[in-house]
């Protein structure tokens, strides 16, 4: 370690003033002999020279630790691969998590369509089956419907011809009749089969004609034979219809 040179330049200065004084001083005066200041220059000498191994010892050579601070570098690097090994275990741990939520996510939403689509085939099912009853039973009440119509038209055929033959037992034939006349009467009844109304709606072209055949219902006055019909029968049927009058006689 170096002194600094700013002490050893004082010191070389003060020597060389030491020696100009002895020098010069000798000559100049010889009687004196004083020698204060060779003394206050050994002093400082011995000062000076006292001072600068305590400057020495002051700073001290730091000595480094090279397996410490390898120690230290290793700790670092171990401390640094163990946090980014935590920090892949959370990102991986992240990642599972996600992919489980996920797939339990996907599970409900299949699991919930399935409920849906069962509760919609179900719900199918169901209205297939009502269709068909409904069509079985549509089916079973056309063929009533048209078993009871059937019934009901020979019924009402059956009344219909006692109708007919009732007027011709009351009709009293007039001198213009002929063979194939015929005219269309509109008779209105009560549910005890007495005649309301009656009136010509298709004439046979022959007044007389039309007004014995429209004399003869009037004077036939009840037909007892509908007394005791059902009533929708009776409204379906004769509450009001129409009867095409043609005589037997009138066809021989």
């Amino acid at each position: 370690m170096q002194l600094p040179a700013f002490p050893i330049i004082v010191s070389i200065g003060l020597h060389l003033i030491l020696v100009c004084v002895l020098a010069f001083g000798w000559e100049s005066a010889p009687v004196e002999k004083k020698r204060s200041t060779p003394n206050y220059v050994q002093a400082q000498l011995v000062k000076l020279e006292t001072a600068a191994p305590k400057q020495q010892r002051a700073k001290p050579q730091k000595v480094v630790d090279v397996a410490a601070k390898r120690r230290e570098q290793e700790r670092r690097e171990a401390e640094a691969r163990k946090q980014r090994e935590q920090k892949l275990a959370r990102e991986k741990a992240a990642r599972e998590k996600a992919a489980r939520e996920k797939a339990a996510r996907d599970k409900a939403a299949a699991e919930k369509a399935k409920r849906e689509r069962e509760v919609k085939e179900k719900q199918a099912a169901e209205e297939r089956r009502r269709r068909r009853e409904a069509e079985l039973f549509d089916a079973v009440e056309e063929e009533d419907e048209f078993l009871s119509e059937k019934i009901s038209a020979e019924a009402a055929q059956s009344y219909m011809a006692a109708i007919q033959n009732r007027v011709e037992m009351n009709w009293s034939r007039p001198p213009s009749a002929r063979n194939g006349m015929s005219c269309t009467l509109r008779i209105q009844l009560v549910p005890t089969g007495r005649v309301i109304d009656v009136k010509v709606v298709k004439s046979s072209g022959h007044p007389a004609f039309d007004r014995s055949a429209e004399a003869a219902v009037r004077k036939a006055e009840r037909f007892p034979e509908l007394q005791g019909m059902d009533p929708q029968h009776f409204e379906r049927n004769f509450r009001q219809f129409n009867l095409k009058f043609e005589p037997q006689d009138l066809r021989q």
